[in-house]
């Protein structure tokens, strides 16, 4: 009987040593106060009185680079224009390659650079890699830099239609 009444005892301990009679998971009610004082709400506010017209952005001075990244095409780093930035218009590209492996079309794209004497960019669409060379403004200065392409060692070099810088 005392072994009984010894466990008793000590459960009885245990548990009023773990209550409480306060509660730990909330702040006290002043300290809300403060907290809603310094953080205002604006509780008024109705996100579908706002319009598309009533925000204006000026036009920012963009870059050719800038221009690139925002059609998907990043431009390959060592081919930097001299050349005054023009706009965009329809012309063509010569492709060299579409690989999925990224380190592939990286190497092919240095190669790429020290080829040819146009800008050469690589462009991840889909789940391809590609890389492409040139601003053509016409078919036939694509065919020409596609030839000179496949005697350069890409022979499975095609056009492509794209948007280019004009010069």
């Amino acid at each position: 009987m005392r072994r009984y009444f010894g466990i008793l005892m000590a459960a009885a301990l245990f548990l009023t040593g773990c209550a409480t009679t306060r509660k730990t998971g909330n702040p006290p009610p002043d300290s809300a106060r403060e907290r809603s004082r310094d953080h205002a709400f604006v509780e008024d506010f109705d996100p579908l009185t706002l319009r598309d017209d009533d925000i204006v952005v000026p036009p920012p001075s963009v870059s050719r680079e800038a221009i690139a990244e925002s059609e998907g095409e990043a431009e390959a780093p060592g081919t930097e224009s001299t050349e005054s930035e023009g706009e965009m218009i329809q012309g063509y590209r010569v492709q060299l390659s579409a690989t999925s492996d990224e380190s592939q079309a990286r190497e092919l794209q240095r190669n790429a650079i020290f080829k040819f004497s146009a800008d050469v960019y690589l462009t991840f669409e889909g789940s391809l890699y590609k890389v492409r060379v040139g601003d053509c403004r016409t078919r036939e200065e694509a065919e020409e830099l596609r030839d000179s392409a496949i005697r350069g060692g890409f022979r499975d070099a095609w056009i492509v239609p794209a948007r280019v810088f004009q010069k």
